[in-house]
């Protein structure tokens, strides 16, 4: 409306109007309130209502002035945030009521909060018309404003927050984002009290978390005044975890969250999640608990997430000794472990061929023998030896300083030509009689040649100095 002042002769074009004696509330429920403004006459009182100024809107605690009462003889403006004059306290003397031409409900057309914030809204209508009030926060509902509620609505609180209305009997209608609640169908026309958010948090780093669903605690999002104790979590030991006759702790040792009524979201930190663990696996193991129990999946996720993790592969994660390095796909956990670090050669028991698998075990060692800062570990010893040329330019690596021991002999009986060659070939005798090292697939094959040496020919392979000699009993006559 145009702010400026309305005389009188034109109120009839903004307000119904009526003049009122009464020196009593009208009956309605809830206190009688008189909010009242500094006003210069009534056209000045009926300006600052048609305008809604900041005064108006400080004394009607941010809503809309939708009538407006003043006395003559005493001069005041009570200004009223509610499109009729029930609940208004009214005194002796010539009185000036006016209600708005307006049939909106009593405040302005709703608009969502800035930012996308997770809020609640309260109709007075079952049909999600009239809007009451909008929240952001908890928030207590004042006596009129309780009265006046005939549905609800949650909004942008997805994966944030639930909201759960509460009645004076506290009983609470639980929702989630986007969910809507005509209250007739609860019970709860005009009983909503207050409003409450809980934190549904979004796990940290050093947290894991799990969602789990509940059985039967609701027919409907509202909850008894006992089981509505579940909410504020003083009754974990009530909610439903297989069933509706089967009760208990959906998070042993973890912190537990509302997502909504027939979902909760379970945190556990990471760091100690291995005792969580011991302490959980006899419940889910009890002959006691059903088949059916979410608690049965809540350990199996926490477990695969802990174990997952390398760093934990030996850690204990049941009461009866299990242990991560046993826990679910063995294989490819084993392999994973023993491809991290030096454990492939820091524990041969457990990377061994027997316990990866002929194929894995091949894939793991060469993997691990070919970085070059393991090559000198002793567990490396056959592949350096039977890897063409790698010798010669790394003498010094495991099992090529065995090579040369009893290869540079050969130097003097069968010539630098034929021991330069001898050089560059797979010095396979190294293999032999190998137990815990690691030895390639098909190490030793491909490993005798015959070299023409001393113009007699020799066969190389598993040979050794001693049989050389045999075969060459005489000194090379080139020394080049």
């Amino acid at each position: 409306m145009v702010n400026k002042t309305i005389p009188e002769s034109e109120t009839g074009n903004y307000f119904w109007s009526k003049t009122k004696r009464k020196s009593t509330c009208s009956a309605v429920p809830g206190s009688c309130t008189r909010n009242t403004v500094e006003s210069t006459g009534r056209e000045n009182c009926a300006y600052k209502c048609i305008n809604n100024t900041d005064d108006v809107r400080a004394a009607l605690n941010g809503n809309r002035c939708l009538s407006f009462n003043f006395e003559t003889n005493s001069g005041f403006c009570e200004v009223v945030d509610r499109a009729y004059w029930s609940g208004q306290q009214h005194g002796w003397g010539k009185r000036y009521t006016a209600r708005i031409k307006d049939e909106r409900p009593n405040r302005s057309e709703p608009t969502d909060p800035e930012g996308g914030q997770c809020f609640a809204r309260v109709f007075e209508y079952a049909d999600y018309e009239h809007h009451n009030v909008d929240t952001t926060e908890d928030k207590d509902l004042e006596d009129w404003r309780k009265n006046r509620s005939g549905s609800v609505k949650v909004k942008n609180c997805s994966g944030k927050k639930a909201v759960a209305f509460w009645t004076d009997n506290n009983e609470a209608i639980l929702l989630s984002d986007a969910e809507n609640a005509k209250l007739d169908t609860f019970d709860a026309v005009d009983k909503i009290s207050k409003i409450k958010f809980y934190e549904v948090p979004t796990p940290k780093d050093d947290e894991t978390s799990y969602d789990l669903n509940v059985f039967g605690l609701l027919e409907s999002n509202k909850m008894s005044a006992e089981n509505a104790k579940l909410i504020d979590k003083s009754r974990k030991d009530l909610i439903p975890i297989a069933n509706k006759d089967h009760l208990g702790d959906p998070c042993p040792g973890g912190e537990m969250y509302w997502k909504n009524p027939q979902s909760i979201r379970c945190i556990y930190k990471k760091d100690g999640l291995d005792a969580k663990l011991r302490a959980l696996r006899p419940i889910v193991n009890s002959d006691q608990e059903p088949s059916s129990s979410e608690r049965k999946v809540l350990y199996d996720t926490l477990a695969t997430i802990h174990c997952d993790n390398i760093d934990n592969y030996h850690d204990v994660i049941g009461s009866d000794g299990l242990k991560c390095s046993s826990w679910g796909e063995t294989t490819e956990r084993r392999r994973t472990y023993c491809m991290k670090d030096d454990n492939m050669s820091k524990e041969p028991g457990e990377c061994s061929e027997e316990n990866m698998g002929t194929a894995y075990y091949n894939e793991v060692g060469k993997a691990y023998c070919q970085q070059e800062k393991y090559r000198t570990d002793e567990f490396c010893k056959c592949y350096n030896a039977t890897h063409p040329n790698l010798c010669k330019t790394n003498p010094e690596l495991p099992g090529c300083d065995q090579a040369y021991e009893w290869l540079d002999p050969l130097k003097e009986t069968i010539g630098l030509q034929s021991y330069s060659l001898l050089e560059t070939q797979k010095q396979c005798p190294v293999c032999q009689g190998v137990t815990t090292e690691f030895v390639p697939d098909n190490a030793l094959k491909a490993c005798e040649r015959d070299f023409q040496i001393c113009s007699i020919t020799a066969n190389y392979g598993q040979a050794t100095n001693a049989d050389f000699v045999a075969q060459c009993n005489q000194k090379s006559e080139s020394t080049e």
